[in-house]
């Protein structure tokens, strides 16, 4: 089993500025509901063969990734006093994958346009409160990336509150599954453990001293 990677390069960004969002609501929120990880635009850079069946893969990195979230632990490191998930469409969604389109060796950049119609189109049963959904868009072997698009919006207007889009290199090892479960796991608690969490630090002390 090859060891995990050590060198942890991480990139995040955005086509739209940064300053058009409206994160004060994301941090405000008492709750979060997380709609789990979308599948749809996944592509996965390999140069080896691809043993495992593409929808048993994808299943796999999401079980990988989920298994190891607590939603009360969650809510204490993205200081909420809820975290929901909502992750119960995930298998219907990975049923829908086109297995053919999994396979690249020239991987894109999912437009941002389209993370925002996909959004707009989310078929959840809550109709107010802050939603969370994360858009895999890439896995590549050569370079150990993954690239995740987080997606804060608001469920009533589905106004898009905060997207970001964050690279990082990390892998795990053994199989397929392992491999990039591990890498999307790790780009999850890079975002929350130095994006969300300095901001929104940043955001509670701007507010103590203007209150």
């Amino acid at each position: 089993m090859r060891l995990l990677s050590l060198m942890f390069i991480c990139t995040s960004f955005s086509s739209w500025a940064q300053d058009s969002f409206n994160k004060s609501e994301v941090f405000e929120a008492k709750e979060i509901y997380f709609y789990g990880c979308n599948f749809d635009f996944v592509e996965l850079a390999e140069p080896r063969k691809f043993e495992e069946p593409h929808r048993a893969a994808v299943y796999g990195w999401e079980n990988f990734f989920m298994m190891k979230k607590s939603p009360y632990i969650l809510a204490d490191r993205m200081s909420k006093k809820k975290f929901h998930f909502r992750t119960t469409n995930s298998a219907a969604r990975i049923s829908n994958i086109d297995p053919d389109s999994v396979i690249t060796f020239f991987k894109e950049v999912t437009p941002n346009e389209t993370l925002l119609k996909e959004v707009k189109g989310l078929n959840i049963d809550e109709t107010d409160g802050l939603g969370l959904i994360l858009f895999v868009d890439y896995f590549e072997t050569r370079k150990e990336e993954s690239l995740v698009h987080y997606v804060f919006f608001d469920i009533r207007s589905r106004e898009v509150l905060w997207l970001e889009s964050l690279i990082t290199h990390a892998m795990g090892g053994g199989r397929i599954v392992s491999e990039w479960g591990y890498a999307l796991d790790h780009n999850f608690n890079y975002f929350i453990d130095k994006l969300y969490y300095p901001q929104n630090k940043k955001h509670t002390r701007k507010t103590r001293k203007n209150g």
